[in-house]
């Protein structure tokens, strides 16, 4: 291979090429990462842990859920999520749906969530129970179709999953109302997801969107009047290089 100057100012871990046919999608590396890590450990929130096969199913469960309501490959759909457990599931559920992912800041106030709404043209959105009262405020001018809400603890599960959720509303009173009837809980989400399960929905049979296809959708901006948000899109094969050698990296300064 020539020997391009650049390579000279790349950190020792990053090649001077890739290969770019190992995954042809992030459903694939996702599926690929299951069948060799199935029992081990793949996230962990409020002590609560769920290995890569349980990750697995439970995301096969969201992207079915998704496509019995309608939505479709190139739809987009907001997370408007923590650090939970919920926000894995549901963005690994997303791109097996064939969707593209709108990360959003969960403290956006409701004008700054318009904006992001207007810009991106989001049909879906997952949102954490907390905040739902300020998506009411601006919903009606948006194409949101569908609104997934979750309490903190939902997936913590035992005497630990509600209480949480208990103390947050009743307690800390940081759950306003919302109209609830509208709006669907993401385990009810899950549960529908799973009893309409089918085979397209799961493993590498989910949509495949290609190396070029859009995953995610990011906007950068001041949320002033003045400065638009300026969206960038990141393709499956670009986040699968980053995700690629910039794990090799962390993996290999964890090795003894």
């Amino acid at each position: 291979m020539k020997e391009e100057i650049w390579f000279k100012s790349y950190p020792k871990w990053v090649p001077n090429k890739i290969d770019t046919e190992k995954y042809n999608s992030l459903n694939e590396m996702f599926h690929a990462c299951v069948e060799e890590y199935k029992e081990i450990p793949a996230y962990e929130s409020f002590g609560k842990t769920i290995t890569y096969d349980e990750l697995d199913k439970l995301t096969d469960n969201f992207a079915a859920f998704l496509k019995n309501k309608g939505l479709k490959k190139g739809d987009k759909i907001a997370i408007q999520l923590p650090n939970i457990l919920q926000y894995p599931i549901a963005m690994f559920g997303a791109i097996k749906a064939g969707l593209i992912i709108v990360n959003l800041n969960p403290l956006y106030t409701s004008p700054e969530m318009l904006e992001k709404f207007e810009d991106s043209g989001c049909k879906a959105i997952v949102i954490v129970a907390n905040f739902a009262y300020k998506l009411e405020k601006v919903i009606a001018k948006t194409s949101i179709e569908t609104v997934i809400v979750t309490g903190i603890g939902d997936m913590v599960g035992g005497f630990k999953g509600p209480f949480i959720n208990f103390l947050l509303k009743y307690v800390k009173k940081s759950v306003k109302p919302y109209p609830k009837k509208r709006y669907i809980p993401f385990k009810e989400a899950l549960k529908v997801g799973a009893s309409n399960k089918t085979q397209e929905h799961t493993g590498t049979n989910g949509t495949n969107p290609g190396m070029d296809g859009t995953s995610v959708e990011k906007t950068e901006g001041d949320n002033s009047n003045s400065t638009p948000s300026l969206p960038c899109f990141f393709a499956h094969g670009e986040l699968l290089y980053i995700l690629y050698h910039r794990g090799k990296k962390y993996f290999s300064s964890q090795s003894p």
